[in-house]
């Protein structure tokens, strides 16, 4: 059983989608990275 989770998670930049549909899980000792295209 994860500790930290997220499923279908949406961002938006004004009408810009950032991304869409996200889930996630992560269990202790775990690390979570999101990066850009840009590398940002």
């Amino acid at each position: 059983m994860a500790v930290f989770s997220g499923s279908d998670l949406t961002c938006l930049r004004g009408e810009r989608l950032v991304f869409g549909k996200l889930s996630f899980a992560a269990n202790p000792g775990d690390a979570i990275m999101l990066r850009g295209r840009n590398g940002a």
